[in-house]
């Protein structure tokens, strides 16, 4: 088994039937939509089709008519039973074998009898031939219980004829793996691998799981989902030139039409980049096969997550040549209705007399996290509308917009940390923050423009959330002046410090030399809130060197720094 599954080579499993014995037929039972078994030809052990190499046989089943279902619960078995207590587990594996022709399944989990049954399901296109179906068990954790499963069910979700399925190896998995920050303190990063997701977040503060290239999951350390299971977003959304006056018509941004010219369906492809003390960086990937040759439209997520609770996100559209539906752009973000969000409405309108926007989502109460969202560029907050689903079970903020050309790169900000950022003001102040960056004076060294992600090559990367600088010469003297904006954790990077040992003063005093980023640069953090000019110097010793040397140079002691001219 651990051979055969990639899953299983970190972590326990537990084989909850592998279909190579006669008698595990008898843990499954084909129902009809009625719940009736009556003449339905019950499912057999199969040596047809199976995972020949974990074993000779497989469960065959035959969905004849709409709304059967083969279910796996046991009760037609008096000496097996399924195991009911999944709470340890992250991951159900299944191998089914589809039709010539695919199908699409639903695969339904259930807990519980009577007035205490609950059920939760999700919809799975099968290929012809072997697939192997890996379900994240946090998902259902929100609608089930895990520690009392009482059945498996597949159904056939779409098809006017019968299908035949074979099914083998239903596995759960502990697959968690820890990539970084096992021992994190408070406030401190972390990320760890469980099931398909990358987990990241900071002990105590916030937790967001990423799946498929977007972030599915957030949480304030614990507790339920804030999202929605689709994911958070930013989505980019078409829209036409009249969306936000559509009361009666409102745009659904999770629309499949709204690109259906890019292709039948995306492969979602989810990348850790880098983890450390100072940040994550996550990478999500949305690839669609046009029908047109030689196009590849794309959608693309960058998060660069701070400790802090600040997220930077560079979002970046390709529409190739399949173009766009509608000839504006916008984005929306997606919570859980239930959770009991509000929108906060900026009194100064939908522009403030300072161009700032925002977009504040807040839960009553005290210690209850909330959402700020601001775009860099001001203009892409001045017309919001608000989503909510049948139910209310979500809400959806949607707000642009920009030229729907055919590549759309675009950076915003969410803060998910301090809590209770509850009113207008404290969120403008915030917004401001970001969309208006300080003004840097050097006196030695100078200015970066050409960093990928700095959108309007002005110095400030808006889409990592610093500062880009370079030293002259081993050196760097900047004032950094925050003007009327208050700055709550500035951040400069400094070229050419990679493989060269630092020191940093702050108006004379002793700041941490520590912090870098995967590439090895220098990363100033300022303590804020700053209201104030404060003179920033970096003395460096040594030359760029190998990755390897630059590292044992880091980590070796470091001699008395030199004294700042400020001193």
């Amino acid at each position: 088994m651990r051979a055969s599954y990639a899953d299983l080579a970190s972590g326990r499993f537990l084989i909850l039937a592998d279909f190579n014995t006669q008698p595990q037929s008898l843990l499954a039972r084909i129902m009809r939509a009625d719940g009736t078994e009556d003449g339905i030809t019950q499912p057999t052990i199969s040596v047809l089709r199976a995972r020949d190499e974990t074993g000779a046989g497989s469960l065959e089943a035959m969905l004849a008519h709409a709304g059967d279902r083969l279910v796996l619960d046991g009760s037609r078995s008096a000496e097996l039973a399924l195991v009911r207590d999944w709470s340890a587990y992250a991951l159900l594996l299944t191998s089914v074998y589809g039709p010539p022709d695919g199908a699409t399944l639903r695969l339904t989990l259930r807990s519980g009898d009577g007035e205490h049954s609950l059920s939760w399901s999700r919809r799975v296109r099968i290929r012809p031939g072997w697939n192997l179906i890996r379900q994240d068990l946090v998902e259902p954790a929100d609608s089930i219980d895990l520690a009392e499963v009482r059945a498996i069910e597949w159904s056939v979700a779409e098809s006017a004829s019968a299908v035949r399925i074979f099914v083998d190896d239903v596995v759960l998995v502990n697959n968690t793996e820890t990539l970084f920050g096992a021992d994190a303190a408070a406030g401190a990063l972390y990320v760890f691998r469980q099931g398909r997701r990358i987990h990241v977040g900071a002990k105590e503060r916030f937790e967001l799981a990423f799946s498929g290239g977007v972030a599915v999951r957030w949480t304030s350390g614990a507790g339920r989902n804030l999202t929605v299971a689709s994911g958070l977003g930013p989505w980019p959304t078409p829209l036409p030139d009249d969306w936000a006056l559509r009361v009666n018509d409102p745009i659904r941004y999770d629309d499949p039409d709204l690109f259906r010219a890019w292709g039948p369906r995306a492969a979602g492809k989810t990348e850790l980049l880098e983890a450390g003390p100072l940040r994550v960086v996550m990478r999500g990937t949305w690839q669609f096969p046009a029908a047109e040759a030689n196009a590849e439209p794309m959608h693309e997520w960058q998060f660069v997550i701070y400790p802090s609770g600040e997220l930077y996100v560079r979002v970046e559209s390709d529409s190739s040549t399949a173009g766009w539906r509608f000839p504006r752009v916008g984005y929306a973000l997606a919570l859980d209705g239930r959770a009991g969000f509000t929108r906060v409405a900026d009194s100064r309108g939908a522009v403030g007399e300072d161009d700032t926007t925002f977009v504040l989502m807040t839960q009553h109460g005290d210690h209850r996290p909330d959402l700020l969202w601001a775009p860099s560029d001001p203009a892409g907050g001045t017309r919001q509308v608000e989503l909510v689903s049948e139910g209310a079970a979500r809400i959806a903020v949607l707000a642009g917009d920009v030229d729907a050309a055919a590549r759309v790169v675009t950076a915003h900000l969410l803060r998910i940390w301090p809590q209770d950022i509850d009113a207008a003001p404290e969120a403008r102040s915030l917004a401001r923050d970001y969309q208006h960056p300080a003004r840097l004076t050097f006196s030695h060294g100078r200015i970066e423009t050409d960093a990928p992600g700095d959108l309007d090559h002005d110095g400030y990367n808006e889409s990592e959330g610093l500062y880009e600088t370079a030293l002259a010469g081993g050196l760097l003297r900047v004032t950094f002046s925050p003007g009327s904006i208050v700055r709550f954790q500035p951040r400069l990077r400094v070229r050419g410090s990679a493989g060269r040992e630092c020191w940093v003063y702050a108006d004379g005093r002793i700041l941490d030399a520590s912090q870098r980023d995967a590439a090895g640069l220098l990363v100033v953090e300022l303590r804020g809130p700053l209201r104030r000019d404060i003179s920033i110097e970096v003395h460096t010793r040594g030359s760029d060197r190998s990755a390897a040397a630059r590292m044992h140079s880091i980590s070796r002691v470091q001699s008395p720094p030199p004294r700042p001219a400020s001193g």
